[in-house]
């Protein structure tokens, strides 16, 4: 019955080791369900039924797996793999250390209210074109465009360069020249930068 320690009475002092704006932009990262839908799905071990982050990670060697997560009010990291330190059978974090980190918050936060991670001072949220990161043109399609938050500083005040109207000859759909005006439509590509124009290659842009 005797009271050893109480953090509440002896709270510590913290230091401020990071930007708060760098860090919300990971927590933005980590909370964002649909950026890690191509890997882990919608409705994964990783989200909870409130705003939460979360990061897994597998050793190569299948040894050790973990998550670690966190919502505005709690903080969890979960290890699983054997105790002898074999190799498990090819369980990954998130399909191992994942749920019981799912089950694990769901649990402790029921009945809390929920909570939003809070944008600190000093960032700004805009509309750019995907495949540039600037701010879109009437030619970057709809579905090409979506908000990102960046620092103010940061903030990109460029126009996309990216989808660009060109010129093409309707005839052999080659590029259209003041020899055949009659015959030249205008119509809308994606040109991307000579660093990127492999990979569009490698994925058939």
């Amino acid at each position: 019955g005797k009271i050893l320690f109480d953090l509440n009475a002896n709270p510590p002092k913290g230091t401020q080791v990071l930007d708060p704006r760098h860090a919300y932009q990971i927590t933005s990262i980590l909370s964002d369900v649909s950026a890690r839908a191509p890997a882990f799905g919608t409705a994964g071990a990783l989200k909870l039924s409130r705003p939460a982050a979360a990061k897994t990670g597998t050793t190569n060697d299948w040894r050790d797996n973990w998550t670690l997560g966190y919502t505005p009010d709690l903080v969890a990291g979960v290890w699983v793999g054997n105790a002898n330190n074999s190799e498990m059978e090819h369980i990954s974090g998130v399909s191992g250390a994942g749920p019981l980190w799912h089950n694990f918050m769901e649990r402790v936060l029921a009945g809390a209210s929920l909570q939003d991670f809070l944008i600190p001072p000093g960032m700004v949220r805009l509309e750019v074109c995907i495949e540039s990161g600037l701010l879109p043109t009437e030619l970057c399609p709809p579905d090409h465009r979506h908000p990102e938050i960046f620092l103010a500083e940061n903030a990109p005040a460029q126009f996309d360069t990216v989808w660009q109207k060109i010129k093409i000859d309707r005839t052999n759909n080659l590029l259209g020249s003041v020899m055949c005006p009659d015959l030249v439509d205008e119509r809308i590509f994606a040109v991307y930068p000579p660093e990127a124009r492999q990979w569009a290659i490698d994925h058939n842009i």
